[in-house]
């Protein structure tokens, strides 16, 4: 019962004040009207937009594929992206750039067939609406290429191939400085082959020499052996000591000392005492000889070593800095050649023409309007009447 006094309380206050409610009602519907009616022509243009995923996957080098989505609505996914107010916000300053002492308006996005986007713009004049029309269009497609595009790959990975190409670089001449200050890794032209050592350099030949000479040193060592036996099997038998392969002594080493020579010999064959004394002696020597090239080898085999673990640890970061270079090069090859190819996702594809007729006013939405606000201030005038004639002051309501 109190709701339904209440009402009945607001009617009588709407009827007791009807004159003043519906002069409000009217001036306020005619205000809109007449705005409306005295508001300068518009002329509003349209560009068509086409959005489309690419059309092949491209693969220059399967180490980097594309996570490429399948059956997308792209169309969808630029009319969402049209009312996210950052991207309309960025669109909107790449036209003010182009338009800075002008009224650059607002764009309305609608969905067209399959594929298609209707960008709309209103102006004051045609022209003025079919160039803010395409310079919309135009921002509204690169900002999405820029959000969704190949292009938005392809900075990333020059910046990356940038970075890879210094690191190769840098690869590549840590590489030569090594082979320079050591030798090792650059191969001896024209050398004849030193048992798989030329590869080493300077170093390596060294190493070989000293094998070789090792090597001599104890064909040496062995014939000196093979003579004292023979020695001591012709001083038991009473053998003549002429027979005994004193040939063994030409060996290199040996004829280098020049010790122990075929004439010393021939002055001792009737003391074989003297003769065990003399190969006893050059036996030492050679032993020491031999000894002291194994010593040298070994360091010098060590040494060698450790350099060739470190050209190789050298080699193996220059050859994978060389693999992600030429693996970048690649991806952003195929970048640039899909932007060719393909084209951007969105594109500009009908460039707006400005329009003979002027925009047509929805005339139903603007009386909407004015009967919408004519009731909503007509009611309040109504009731601010009622609340001040109540509460003025006594003195007043009886003059």
């Amino acid at each position: 019962m109190e709701d339904e006094l209440d009402l009945t309380r607001y009617l009588r206050i709407l009827v007791r004040h009807a004159r003043l409610g519906i002069v409000i009602f009217i001036l306020t519907a005619g205000a809109i009207l007449l705005v409306n009616l005295l508001r300068p022509a518009s002329y509003t243009a349209t560009a068509t937009l086409f959005a489309g995923g690419p059309q092949y996957q491209w693969r220059f080098d399967s180490r980097l594929s594309p996570n490429i989505p399948v059956n997308v609505n792209w169309q969808r996914i630029f009319l969402d992206l049209a009312k996210d107010p950052w991207f309309r916000s960025q669109v909107a300053a790449q036209v003010e750039t182009r338009f800075p002492h002008k009224n650059i308006g607002e764009m309305s996005v609608r969905a067209g067939k399959q594929s298609l986007i209707h960008i709309d713009v209103t102006a004051f004049t045609p022209q003025d609406a079919a160039d803010l029309a395409n310079a919309w269009a135009e921002a509204f497609a690169y900002q999405a290429e820029q959000l969704y595009g190949a292009t938005a790959l392809a900075e990333p990975f020059a910046q990356e191939l940038k970075r890879w190409e210094e690191q190769y670089q840098q690869a590549v001449k840590a590489v030569e400085e090594f082979k320079a200050r050591t030798g090792v890794g650059i191969a001896s032209e024209g050398a004849p082959s030193l048992e798989g050592y030329e590869w080493l350099g300077a170093l390596g030949m060294e190493l070989a020499e000293r094998s070789r000479q090792l090597a001599a040193h104890r064909q040496a060592i062995a014939n000196l052996q093979l003579l004292k036996e023979q020695l001591e099997q012709a001083r038991r038998q009473n053998a003549s000591l002429e027979e005994l392969s004193w040939q063994l002594l030409d060996a290199p080493t040996i004829a280098a000392r020049g010790i122990l020579t075929h004439e010393v010999v021939a002055e001792h064959l009737n003391d074989a005492g003297a003769l065990a004394a003399l190969l006893d002696a050059e036996l030492t020597a050679q032993q020491a000889a031999a000894t002291a090239l194994e010593e040298r080898l070994s360091a010098d085999q060590a040494q060698l070593a450790q350099l060739s673990s470190e050209l190789d640890r050298l080699v193996e970061e220059r050859n994978l800095a060389k693999e992600n270079y030429l693996t970048l090069q690649r991806k952003v090859s195929e970048i640039e050649i899909e932007n060719r190819v393909e084209g951007p996702l969105v594109r500009v594809v009908g460039k707006a023409a400005a329009p003979e007729k002027r925009a047509s006013r929805d005339w139903s939405v603007v009386a909407v309007l004015a009967i919408t606000a004519g009731a909503v201030l007509a009611i309040a005038a109504s009731i601010i009447a009622e609340f001040m004639t109540r509460h003025q002051p006594a003195k007043t309501r009886l003059l």
